[in-house]
C-alpha cells in the first residue's frame, strides 16, 4: 500500500552480490584383484556470503550506526560434511553376482544474518539457525543373468534443528517450534532390463 515510485528503488541499479569459497578432500582406496573393497570418503566445507543493498527504505541508515554508506546486508552460511562409502562385489557362481554399497554421511549448515541486518531491514529479519543430518544407508544389486538387475536398498536419515531466532520485527518471522529433531526411513526398489 505504500509503494509507489519513489519508495520502489530501480532494479537495474540494485545489485546483489555473493561470495563463495568451497574445498573438498578426497580419498580413494580400491586394492588390486579385491573385489570387496572400493573405498570412497569425502570431507568438504562451503562457505557462503550473500550481499544485498537494504531493502526498507524505512529502516535505519547505516551511516546511523558508523557504517559506510554502501554497507550491505545479507546472510553468512557455512556448510560442511562428510560422507563414506564401499562396494563389495560378490560372485555367486551360476546364480550371478551381487554389489553390496554402503555407507553413512554428516551435513551441518549454519546460517545467520550480517552484523546489523536487522536494524538496517527493520521489518526484514533473515534466519538466523543450525541445521544437522545424519544418514546411514545399504543397497544391493543382484543380477542373476547378464540382462537384468534387482536393486534394493535402504536408507535411515535424521535430522536437528536450532532456530536461535528468539527476537523479530514480526512475529510471522519466529519459528513456533525452535528446536526439533526427527528421523526415518527411506526405502527403494528397482529392476533394470538390457535387453540389447
Amino acid at each position: 500500500a505504500f509503494a509507489t515510485e519513489r519508495t520502489q528503488p530501480i532494479q537495474q541499479a540494485v545489485t546483489a552480490g555473493t561470495f563463495l569459497q568451497t574445498g573438498t578432500l578426497r580419498y580413494r582406496w580400491k586394492p588390486a584383484e579385491n573385489g570387496l573393497i572400493n573405498l570412497k570418503a569425502n570431507v568438504w566445507l562451503s562457505d557462503l556470503k550473500q550481499r544485498n543493498q537494504a531493502r526498507n527504505a524505512f529502516g535505519t541508515q547505516p551511516p546511523v550506526l558508523g557504517l559506510p554508506v554502501g554497507y550491505r546486508t545479507g546472510a553468512d552460511t557455512t556448510m560442511w560434511g562428510a560422507d563414506i562409502a564401499n562396494t563389495s562385489k560378490f560372485s555367486l557362481n551360476a546364480w550371478g553376482t551381487v554389489d553390496l554399497t554402503y555407507g553413512a554421511s554428516w551435513l551441518t549448515e549454519d546460517t545467520r544474518p550480517r552484523a546489523f541486518a536487522d536494524v538496517i531491514e527493520g521489518w526484514l529479519n533473515l534466519r538466523d539457525a543450525q541445521r544437522d543430518e545424519a544418514g546411514a544407508f545399504l543397497k544391493a544389486a543382484y543380477k542373476p543373468f547378464d540382462w537384468v538387475t534387482l536393486n534394493g536398498g535402504i536408507r535411515y536419515s535424521k535430522y536437528s534443528m536450532e532456530d536461535r531466532r528468539t527476537w523479530a520485527n514480526s512475529p510471522d518471522f519466529l519459528n513456533d517450534d525452535p528446536t526439533s529433531s526427527k528421523g526415518g526411513f527411506s526405502p527403494s526398489v528397482g529392476i533394470t532390463l538390457e535387453p540389447l
